[in-house]
């Protein structure tokens, strides 16, 4: 077995967490956290999330990227209570499971760093566990959501992706070879109603400031501007001491294609490098 790269299965009260570890061999005692995004799992959108870590292994970076129940191979088989807003309650639920992946972590292989890596939906929960945890100190967001439009009952957003995708000879080809996922194509279009609209991260407030943020966006974002203007605000009120924003150009909210993916982790690489 490939030491740098083996599963790794967190068994905990109810249930257990599947993830992949690289780079336990790493040079430092940091490791990045891959987290899903609400509707993903490990391998996040066309393997990006496979692909960043691999990147971070050329550089001896360690990563782990982690299944949150109940989607990909994990699991709960209580059922949680969490209250509040739809913001709130995904805060709640990825909170739960980042303190067991992130105990178990500096118990098995002794880490003492930590930086969380989400994308789309994942970011406003990543962010405000972030917020609240003295341990976490520098996150990532890939094209992160600051509106949680969960009474939205099709998601526009996702779905006008998915409409461009469709000129793509790669889709098309999954369509053909029947390695196209439509049940989560569904699931990421469609979305549940709720009460509940435009729940935005100042509906659970940072309390930690953090030391380093990078946002990455693609040049194709809808409401682009928005964005940028959105987390420049959050800079302004003193959330993150160093904020860093960069653009993928041609890019699209999950950066599908092979150039996007690798303008992506190149601006990750250095950030890193630098601190």
């Amino acid at each position: 077995m490939n030491k740098s790269f083996f599963p790794i299965i967190i068994d905990f009260d109810f249930g257990k967490i599947f993830g992949i570890l690289r780079g336990i061999n790493s040079i430092n005692d940091t490791i990045v956290i891959c987290c899903p995004a609400t509707t993903g799992t490990r391998i996040g959108p066309q393997r990006i999330f496979v692909e960043i870590a691999q990147k971070l292994l050329e550089y001896q970076i360690a990563s782990f990227c982690v299944d949150i129940p109940p989607l990909g191979d994990s699991f709960d088989a209580e059922k949680n209570k969490f209250q509040g807003t739809s913001a709130e309650k995904l805060t709640q639920h990825y909170s739960k499971y980042l303190k067991i992946v992130i105990d178990y972590l500096k118990k098995k292989y002794g880490f003492k760093g930590f930086i969380l890596l989400t994308i789309s939906d994942g970011g406003i929960p990543i962010y405000n566990y972030a917020g609240n945890n003295e341990e976490i100190r520098r996150i990532i967001l890939l094209s992160p959501n600051h509106k949680l439009d969960s009474a939205q009952k099709i998601n526009r957003k996702n779905l006008k992706q998915y409409y461009n995708k469709f000129s793509s000879g790669e889709t098309w080809i999954k369509l053909f070879t029947f390695r196209l996922n439509l049940r989560k194509i569904i699931n990421n279009i469609y979305k549940k109603n709720s009460k509940a609209n435009n729940i935005q991260i100042k509906e659970s407030k940072a309390f930690c400031v953090l030391e380093k943020l990078l946002v990455i966006f693609g040049e194709k974002e809808l409401m682009l501007n928005e964005c940028i203007d959105f987390w420049n605000e959050e800079q302004s009120n003193g959330h993150f001491k160093n904020y860093s924003c960069k653009i993928v150009e041609g890019a699209d909210h999950s950066f599908f294609g092979w150039k996007f993916k690798r303008d992506a982790e190149r601006y990750i690489t250095d950030w890193l490098k630098n601190g």
